[in-house]
């Protein structure tokens, strides 16, 4: 069984309170407006130094963790709220998509304007394909190099291009 040093212990759990725990990670952790060590968490107003050094700098009754952290902080988030709005934009996006296939009939769209109803709408082939609109392999092979060619080139379309300076 290993010797445990306690106060080799407590000053990596300071250390990692200090400088490696976001709030978002963990329920304890300090809010800290910077990276430096005279950065001030925005619950407990402890210093970072502060923080790692305790008893040294005077904070011997303070523990590492946040000691005035909210019970329900902006960074708290609920998991299934989350899923929920992602459904929701989803349900939307097939909605949208319906209603384009009934106005018109997308089983004819080029790879051309496959692609650019990808960019533009948000609608990809496999969106259309569980609407129940159907894509023959060469438009999708179509819509592959468009997508490819879109990628490789960026947003603007255009080539990308190294600018020499020269002198």
């Amino acid at each position: 069984m290993p010797i445990i040093n306690h106060e080799t212990r407590d000053n990596i759990i300071r250390a990692t309170f200090a400088y490696h725990l976001h709030p978002r990670e963990h329920l304890k952790a300090h809010c800290f407006n910077s990276s430096l060590p005279d950065a001030t968490c925005k619950w407990c107003g402890r210093t970072r130094h502060e923080v790692r050094w305790g008893a040294e700098v005077g904070y011997e009754d303070n523990p590492p963790e946040c000691i005035k952290r909210p019970a329900n902080t902006e960074f708290d988030v609920d998991i299934h709220d989350v899923i929920l709005a992602e459904e929701k934009r989803f349900e939307a996006l097939l909605s949208r998509a319906e209603k384009l296939s009934k106005e018109q009939d997308l089983s004819r769209l080029s790879g051309a304007e496959l692609c650019k109803l990808h960019h533009t709408n948000g609608i990809d082939p496999s969106i259309l394909e569980s609407i129940g609109v159907s894509i023959s392999q060469v438009q999708h092979d179509e819509y592959m190099a468009e997508y490819s060619k879109h990628k490789a080139t960026g947003k603007a379309g255009e080539k990308k291009q190294e600018i020499k300076i020269c002198q």
